[in-house]
């Protein structure tokens, strides 16, 4: 049988209990402070875990992200292309 693991965090009195490291962590996320702004849309956070989530599914850093994908995409193409025409010298 693996050891639980307890919440280290002195209002949880060791009461919350996990088997996995991650998942002890994720919730400890839930007290740690952190007054934090999105650096996509600028929303504002109180706690570490609520920021962690938010940036998990921030439309706009998914937009973001989508849009760089496909400049890397063409980046990529475009340089292939140029190799193949070096080639074919």
């Amino acid at each position: 049988m693996r050891d639980l693991l307890r919440c280290p965090f002195p209002s949880c009195n060791g009461e919350e209990t996990y088997t996995k490291k991650q998942n002890m962590f994720r919730h400890y996320q839930t007290h740690i402070e952190c007054f934090e702004t999105c650096a996509f849309c600028d929303r504002t956070f109180n706690y570490l875990r609520k920021l962690v989530k938010h940036l998990e599914d921030c439309k706009i850093k998914k937009t973001q992200d989508r849009q760089e994908g496909s400049i890397v995409q063409v980046s990529i193409e475009a340089d292939r292309t140029a190799d193949e025409s070096k080639d074919e010298k």
